[in-house]
Order: structure tokens, then sequence, then C-alpha cells
């Protein structure tokens, strides 16, 4: 009897190794498929932020671009505006000779 009760014992011990063993090898495999599931998750984060500053980085240089351009077409504004009063000034003072070339 003492003898069947060890034996039992020996075998239910057992089965909780196995058991146990199961779960551990189970947790291994988690911490392993976690632990790539980050690595994937660290470089994507990497990959987004390099993107972000390189997308940055274009909007500083088209916002550069966009002051240049801006700065040009003032000047040229400015430059058409002088050239439209010159020319107003002009057919004036062909005008005032005309009158008095005509008088």
């Amino acid at each position: 009897a003492e003898v069947t009760r060890l034996e039992d014992d020996i075998a239910l011990t057992e089965a909780q190794l196995r058991a146990q063993k199961e779960q551990s090898a189970d947790a291994d495999k988690m911490i392993r498929d976690t632990n790539s599931a980050l690595e994937n998750l660290a470089a994507e984060q990497k990959r987004l932020v390099q993107q972000w500053n390189s997308s940055v980085n274009a909007l500083g240089r088209r916002d550069q671009a966009l002051a240049a351009a801006t700065k040009e077409l003032k000047r040229v504004q400015d430059s058409i505006r002088d050239l439209e009063g010159e020319n107003t000034r002009l057919q004036r003072d062909i005008q005032t000779q005309h009158e008095s070339n005509e008088a």
C-alpha cells in the first residue's frame, strides 16, 4: 500500500513536471514571439520617424522656395508697376508734345 501510494505520488509528480515543462516551453515561445513583434515595431517606428524627419525637411525646403518665389514675384510686380507708371508718364509727355505742336 505504501509502495503504491509512493508510486502514485511519483507518477503525479512526473505528470506535474511534464505539465510545467510544457508551460515553460509555451511561455518561452510566447516571449520569443513577443520579442520578435517588439523588434518589428521598433524597426517600423524607426522607419516612420525617418520618414517624418524627411517630410519635415522637405516641407522646410518648400517653405524656403515659396518665400524666395514670393519675394521674386513682389520684385517683378514692383517692376511692372514702375514700368506702367513710366509708360503713363511718357504717354502724357507725348500728348503734351502733340498739343504744343498743334498750338
